[in-house]
């Protein structure tokens, strides 16, 4: 993984919203919503492997893939 690929993991975590969480299968408490929001990187690192695995799952299918740069990949 190179440097623009991690921080374009790091973009996409903290865009993430409650509306995607619950389409991948991770309906949070409005606290457990509100400490995502408010903190993704600190959530991810505290998160169980689960729910760790559902979130960067939707990290992963947001990014561009190899040799693509025109948005679609």
């Amino acid at each position: 993984m190179t440097l623009t690929e991690f921080l374009n993991a790091l973009r996409i975590l903290r865009c993430i919203d409650r509306g995607v969480l619950i389409d991948a299968g991770l309906d949070l408490s409005g606290l457990e919503w509100r400490d995502f929001r408010d903190e993704p990187f600190k959530w991810l690192c505290l998160a169980n492997s689960h729910d760790g695995e559902l979130v960067w799952q939707i990290v992963k299918s947001r990014q561009l893939k190899k040799g693509r740069d025109d948005g679609k990949g």
